[in-house]
Parts: structure tokens; sequence; C-alpha cells
């Protein structure tokens, strides 16, 4: 499973469905020496963790009929586990330093 990608996709939907400004990119927070990773900015009506919530849904509403589901749950709970987070003025960026950003549709455009 890529991990990005189906945040992108759970995001948008989430966008669609909520009216929200919620946005998946890179990031690059305190103490990664530059290295980027999956992060999700939210503004101020939004609550990160709220978003956190929402992702797990959505993966358990897309993959619970999969046979492997629980292998993969434990999977996907494992990948949003120590997020952290830094303030943006307006809104706050939450990102997994253990989630090495993979942006297929940058992939495609070089």
């Amino acid at each position: 499973m890529n991990f990005v990608s189906f945040v992108k996709n759970a995001v948008e939907q989430l966008n669609e469905n909520n009216d929200s400004e919620i946005r998946v990119r890179s990031y690059s927070g305190r103490g990664m020496f530059g290295a980027t990773c999956l992060g999700i900015t939210t503004d101020q009506y939004t609550s990160p963790s709220g978003v956190i919530k929402d992702l797990i849904v959505a993966f358990v509403e897309q993959n619970h009929e999969n046979k492997n589901f629980i292998q993969e749950f434990r999977q996907f709970t494992d990948y949003l586990n120590d997020p952290r987070s830094d303030s943006m003025g307006r809104g706050t960026v939450t990102y997994f330093p253990d989630i090495d950003w993979v942006d297929e549709d940058e992939d495609e455009d070089e």
C-alpha cells in the first residue's frame, strides 16, 4: 500500500464532504536535516487529531472486506504512530517523520 497516495485520496474526500481546508504535502520538521516526510496541514478550525480519526475511518471503510484486513490495519496504525506538529500561524502541520514522502504524481511529471 502506498500510504501517501491513500492519505491524499482520503483527504480529497474529506475536503469535498466537509468543506475543509486540509492539505497533504511534503514536510521537513525539526531535527529532520532536510529529509521530507508526510505532512498534513489544517486550518485553525480543523483538529489534527480529528483528521487522523477520519483517516482511520476511511481506511476501515475501504478495506474492511480485505482478507488481510487485520494485518494491514495494524500496519496502517503503525504509520500513524508518533505524529508531531508545528504551528503555522493560522494553522497546524501534523507530520509523520517515519513516513517518507513519496509522491507518485511528481514521479510521473519528471
